[in-house]
């Protein structure tokens, strides 16, 4: 956990949120944004593919590497966003009408932001 501005961060989904992907068959979710899938996805997007995330729609791989990815529907699910330019990685995880937001810088492995939502 980070501390900034007295608030503490974690880079750990929700127990509940993951609790409801594992239980919808999401056995590939991510459970930390610290993680070593997440720095080899950051290397190597394309082993995303194997764990069964999918190229967001509106993302064009001409414009350089892909840098947003779902796993699951809309309902359920998580998005992995890349900011390469200022090497952040976005993830939200959500479960119908209630979710969490979470950003890492990597180059530090600070925890930006992380915070429940109602509806994504």
């Amino acid at each position: 956990m980070n501390r900034n501005a007295n608030v503490f961060y974690s880079s750990h989904v929700d127990a509940s949120l993951l609790s409801n992907l594992r239980s919808a068959g999401m056995m590939s979710a991510l459970v930390d944004l610290k993680s070593f899938r997440v720095k080899s996805y950051w290397a190597k997007p394309k082993l995303m593919l194997q764990d069964g995330w999918r190229l967001a729609p509106n993302c064009d791989p001409r414009r350089g590497p892909p840098n947003q990815w779902i796993l699951g529907d809309h309902l359920n699910g998580q998005c992995l966003t890349f900011d390469r330019d200022r090497g952040v990685v976005h993830l939200t995880t959500y479960v119908r009408n209630y979710g969490q937001e979470i950003a890492l810088a990597l180059e530090t492995g600070q925890v930006v932001h992380n915070r429940l939502v109602d509806n994504h």
